[in-house]
């Protein structure tokens, strides 16, 4: 064990973790609408009490490429990227100008020159950093989705699907291995990792 952070109870249960930059960890509570800012030591750099800035329904947050964050505000049905002090960097145009039904997505993810957004009900939409809609692809209920190399990932109980933007088609793998009580299941570095409450399986991932 390098480092430990263990000031947990201050905020109650962590709702996510986005440790996809190891010098900047952001942990975020979405019952008290805070996100912490830990440093690689795991010492806490910084707090970000959304509600101070008039950002009180948030689901989901995710780590910018400009070393930002980016968030969806529910009640302004906009995405926003602010800096680790708060301050509103860009705002996108309201969703309910862009679509007939509500889209509160559960994921964002920053990859590859672009963002990415999923709803399990209402599937992907795709933005540019400019806050410009570039593809919408309906894929309704994957689990534990990942945009790996440009292409979107997820997955069910017994099946895997990728789709490669901007084309529509969606590959379905079919597996062995058993989805149905895991919690976790993660793409990366050809091997694939599975957790359950039993423990973590990892699997070399075939044709690679």
């Amino acid at each position: 064990v390098v480092s430990v952070f263990n000031d947990v109870k201050q905020y109650g249960n962590i709702s996510f973790i986005d440790a996809s930059n190891p010098l900047k960890i952001l942990i975020f509570y979405k019952d008290f609408s805070t996100i912490l800012v830990l440093d690689r030591f795991l010492s806490r750099r910084n707090t970000i009490d959304l509600r101070s800035l008039n950002i009180v329904e948030v689901k989901t947050i995710a780590q910018s490429y400009d070393n930002n964050i980016w968030l969806f505000d529910e009640l302004d049905a906009s995405i926003k990227k602010i800096d680790d002090y708060g301050k509103l960097v860009i705002k996108t145009t309201d969703f309910r100008l862009l679509f007939d039904d509500a889209y509160n997505p559960s994921t964002m993810i920053d990859s590859n020159g672009m963002l990415y957004l999923y709803n399990e009900e209402k599937g992907w939409l795709v933005f540019d950093y400019y806050g410009a809609l570039k593809s919408k692809f309906n894929t309704e209920n994957w689990k534990d989705v990942q945009v790996n190399n440009k292409t979107l990932v997820g997955r069910n109980s017994n099946h895997f699907y990728l789709l490669q933007p901007p084309l529509p088609n969606i590959n379905v793998y079919t597996t062995n291995i058993d989805l149905i009580n895991a919690t976790k299941v993660l793409q990366g570095n050809d091997l694939l990792y599975v957790l359950t409450k039993e423990g973590l399986s990892i699997y070399q991932l075939q044709g690679k």
